[in-house]
C-alpha cells in the first residue's frame, strides 16, 4: 500500500512537471511570439515610413524644382513684358511731347497774331489790318488742323482747356472785326478797350495756365 502511494506520488509529480514545463514552455512561446511579432511590425512600420519619407522629400524636391522653373519663368515673362511696356511707354511719351509742343506752339501763334490784330498801337512799316487778319487767320488754321488731328493724345481736361482759349479768341477776334473796325457802330471804342484787355490779361494767364498743366503731363515737376 505504502508503495503504491509512493508510485502514484511519483507520478502526479511527474505529470505536473510535465504540465507546469508544458505551461511554461507554452507562456515563453507566447510572449516571444508576442515580442517577435511586434518586432516585425515596428520594422514594417520604421520601413514603410521611410520609403515614405524618402518619396515624400522626392516629391517635395520635384515640386520646388518645377515651382523654381514656373517662377523664373514667369519672372522672364514679366521682365519681357515690362521692358516692352517701358519702349511702348517711352514712344508714347516722345509722339505725346512731339504732339503737345506743336499744338501749344500753334496755339501761341494764334494768339500773338490776335494780339497783333487787335493792338491799339500801330508803328509805321507794319502789315495793314487786312494782312494782319490774314495772318490770324492763317495761324488758327495751322493750330486747328494739327489739334483736331492730333486730339487723341491731349487728356480730356487738358482738351477743354484748349477748346475754351480757342473760343475766347476767336470770339475775340471776331468782336475786333464786326464791332471795332465798324466805323458805325457807337460801341466800337468801348469794345477795342474791352478786346485788347482781354487778349493780354485773360486769355494770356490761360495760356500760362495750359503750359504748366503741359509741362507737368510731360514729367516736369513744378516747384
Amino acid at each position: 500500500m505504502q508503495i503504491t502511494d509512493v508510485n502514484l506520488t511519483l507520478n502526479l509529480n511527474f505529470f505536473v512537471n510535465i504540465a507546469i514545463s508544458v505551461a511554461v514552455s507554452l507562456g515563453v512561446g507566447g510572449v516571444f511570439y508576442w515580442l517577435i511579432k511586434n518586432i516585425i511590425t515596428e520594422k514594417i512600420r520604421q520601413a514603410i515610413k521611410s520609403e515614405y519619407d524618402i518619396k515624400l522629400e522626392s516629391h517635395k524636391i520635384e515640386l520646388t524644382s518645377k515651382s523654381n522653373i514656373e517662377i523664373e519663368r514667369l519672372r522672364s515673362d514679366l521682365s519681357r513684358a515690362a521692358s516692352e511696356n517701358n519702349i511702348v511707354f517711352a514712344h508714347l511719351h516722345e509722339k505725346r511731347a512731339d504732339v503737345i509742343a506743336n499744338i501749344y506752339s500753334t496755339l501761341k501763334n494764334v494768339h500773338h497774331q490776335l494780339y497783333n490784330y487787335v493792338k491799339g498801337i500801330e508803328f509805321s512799316g507794319e502789315p495793314s489790318k487786312e494782312d494782319r487778319s490774314k495772318l490770324l487767320a492763317d495761324a488758327h488754321k495751322e493750330f486747328f488742323d494739327i489739334y483736331t488731328k492730333k486730339l487723341i493724345f491731349v487728356p480730356a481736361f487738358i482738351a477743354a482747356k484748349i477748346d475754351e482759349i480757342n473760343a475766347m479768341m476767336v470770339r475775340t477776334g471776331n468782336e475786333f472785326t464786326y464791332v471795332v473796325l465798324n466805323d458805325q457802330n457807337p460801341e466800337r471804342m468801348k469794345k477795342w478797350v474791352e478786346v485788347e484787355e482781354r487778349c493780354s490779361g485773360p486769355i494770356k494767364d490761360a495760356l500760362t495756365d495750359l503750359e504748366v498743366e503741359f509741362r507737368r503731363l510731360l514729367g516736369d515737376k513744378m516747384e
